[in-house]
């Protein structure tokens, strides 16, 4: 786990992907899926991003970061209902949440601006 990890603060999206895979079978399933969506994420493959998101939030439906990654790339595929959708589950959980609060903010400005 501890070389996925090196690799992925080292921006190696592509090994961290590869060795993410080797620990599927791990018990910290939900961590693993979420760092493996993270990395698919920043490496621009948002289809498979999207699907180890939904594996980590299928394991742990209340995981703030797996469904802040999920309303990322959501956001990036512009399904912006989705993506607000996840934000605000996250801003349930905690209100002050920048991240969610910046995302929300966009989610809604796009939205105003479809709605005219």
């Amino acid at each position: 786990m501890w070389e996925a990890i090196i690799f992925k603060n080292a921006r190696q999206y592509a090994v961290a992907i590869l060795k993410y895979k080797a620990l599927r079978q791990d018990p910290r399933i939900v961590v693993i899926q979420r760092a493996l969506g993270h990395c698919y994420s920043k490496s621009g493959q948002l289809k498979p991003a999207l699907t180890s998101y939904n594996l980590a939030l299928a394991d742990d439906p209340t995981d703030g970061a797996s469904l802040m990654g999920r309303a990322e790339v959501y956001f990036r595929l512009e399904q912006y209902d989705a993506a607000l959708v996840d934000v605000n589950k996250v801003l349930d959980e905690e209100d002050e949440h920048v991240a969610a609060v910046l995302l929300k903010a966009k989610l809604l400005a796009i939205q105003s601006r479809n709605d005219e």
